[in-house]
Formats: structure tokens, sequence, C-alpha cells
């Protein structure tokens, strides 16, 4: 809210294209239909199951994210498939984590079409430098732990030599299951499709922040929207401290708008106002919904036993 024309926020909120609002909401949940269809081809290792039975745990999902801290999503998501199929929660919780951070690689590549074509201020760099770092890596291990047998014995006594011994053969179990989820890295083609799959999901959430961009008359082009979708969803997964990336995802988003592309304060607060709404209300009312559709509790979804 630093350095807001509240007047001009007002008036940018009082007189947006309500219509180009709502079909911005559309096509952010045709994002979340890709989402479950990625989904679909990540559990083929597990589990035969479509991506319209996934849907509504893939929102219950998002919802879960936007209402606590940590991405407690993933746990959600892992308990409820692993309810419902007979699997493994952990292994089924390793395809959502292997999506996250194709989700992190996709936004990496956006970000930097973005940086290339727009001159962009050093705060934004070092983020995705960070962010860079961050997935790369965790991809790196994933791919060696999964691969290599070497490689994976070396993950589970690194992981069972800091434990009291009576809770290594537990442990070592649990890190064997997890790798089993993540047996869809063994396939290049698998990996390939949901690597592309993810860079669909975010176009069409930048279709949604440029939709949005209309709707209020901004005038920024659809691949500057590529920076301002890349680097508020890198900030908010980076820093997991609050529900719905509330404060870091508002403030990276009009911190990029108004240094990187010039709009106005007040009409940038507005429009993160707007966005963000649009991102996380809709989310929340329909992952209750679909929650009380499982009869299931948040409580219950959010367990972290196997």
């Amino acid at each position: 809210m630093r350095n807001t024309d509240f007047g001009q926020a007002a008036d940018a909120l009082a007189t947006a294209n309500i219509t180009l609002i709502l079909a911005a909401m559309l096509v952010y949940f045709l994002g979340v239909w890709f989402r479950a269809l990625r989904w679909k081809y990540s559990m083929k290792p597990l589990t035969d199951v479509g991506s319209m039975t996934l849907f509504p745990l893939v929102t219950i999902g998002l919802m879960v994210n936007d209402i606590l801290p940590g991405r407690l999503g993933i746990v959600a998501r892992a308990y409820i498939i692993g309810e419902k199929k007979s699997i493994s929660k952990l292994a089924s919780g390793a395809t959502v984590i292997t999506e996250n951070v194709l989700d992190g690689l996709a936004l990496i590549l956006l970000l930097l079409i973005g940086i290339f074509l727009i001159p962009t201020p050093a705060l934004i760099k070092t983020i995705g430098w960070v962010a860079a770092v961050a997935f790369i890596g965790i991809f790196i291990i994933m791919l060696l732990i999964t691969c290599s047998e070497k490689y994976a014995q070396l993950a589970v006594r690194l992981l069972t030599a800091i434990i009291p011994a009576k809770w290594r053969p537990r442990i070592s179990n649990w890190v064997n299951l997890f790798i089993s989820g993540l047996e869809i890295l063994r396939s290049p083609a698998e990996l390939i499709r949901i690597f592309l799959i993810s860079l669909v999901i975010w176009l069409c959430e930048t279709s949604t922040f440029y939709l949005v961009g209309l709707a209020f008359n901004l005038a920024v082009p659809f691949y500057a929207m590529l920076l301002v979708t890349a680097i508020t969803s890198l900030s908010w997964t980076l820093i997991l401290v609050s529900p719905g990336g509330i404060g870091t995802f508002d403030a990276i988003c009009k911190f990029t708008l108004t240094e990187a592309l010039g709009v106005a304060s007040g009409l940038a607060t507005a429009y993160t106002i707007a966005i963000h709404t649009i991102l996380i209300i809709p989310v929340i009312i329909l992952g209750f919904v679909f929650l009380w559709r499982e009869n299931m509790s948040l409580r219950e979804i959010t367990k972290t036993e196997e």
C-alpha cells in the first residue's frame, strides 16, 4: 500500500471490465484442468486415474495452499489420492513435488524471456537467480536419486545417519517409498510431456494476468505479463511464510508493475488486489465445495503421517 494514490486505485477498481475479469477466471480454471491432466501422467507409474477425477483434488490442494502456510496442499493431495486409491501417500506426494519443481523450471524459462525483452530491476534478477539455483539443484538431486541406485542409497544413509537407530528402518522405508513416486523421471518422453504441460499451465496463468490487465486498461503487452506472472509466482514459492502468498505476492507484483513496466502506483495497487483476489477466492470456495463432496475435513487432509 506504500506510495499508493488511493483515489486512483478506487477509480480503477470501480471502472474495471467485469466481463474480462470473468473471462480471466475461466482461463485460470482451464489451467487448473491442465494441472489435473499433468498429475494424471505423473501418477501413471503408481495408478491409473482420470484427469476429471483429479481436478477436484488439485483444486483442494490449491485451496489449502491459499489458506494455510507452507504449501500444505502437497500433503492434502497426497492424503486424498492415497485414501482413494490405496497407494502410498509418500509416493503420491513425490509426484506432486515433481510437478512443483517443474513449475519452478517453467517459471524460470518465462522469467528469462521477460528479462530478455524488458529492462529489469536488480531485485527481480536476484529472485530469478535464487529460484534458478534452488529449482535446478532440487531437480538434479531428484534425477540422481531416481536414476542411480548408488545415489538413492547414499540419500538413505545420509538421512538415517542423523536419527536414532530405532527410527532408521522406518525412515529408510519412507525414503524408498518417496523415490518410487519419482519413477516418471526415468522416462525422458514422459518428463518432456509433463514439462510441456507445465508450460501450458503457466501460459494460461499469464493469460489470466493479461486479461485482468485489459480489464483495467493496463497498457502492458502479453510478453511483459510473462515477467509479472513468473516473478510473482516464484516469490510466492520461495517464501512460504504466508498463506496464499499474501504480502509477498502483492509487494512483488506491484513492484514489477511500477518499477519494470512504468505503471502508475494507484493503478498497480488496484490491479494487484484484483489479480490476487481472482487467483485465490474462487479456488478457496470451490475447494471447500469439493472437500465437502469428498466427506473430509481440512484437519484430516493435512495430516503428515504416512
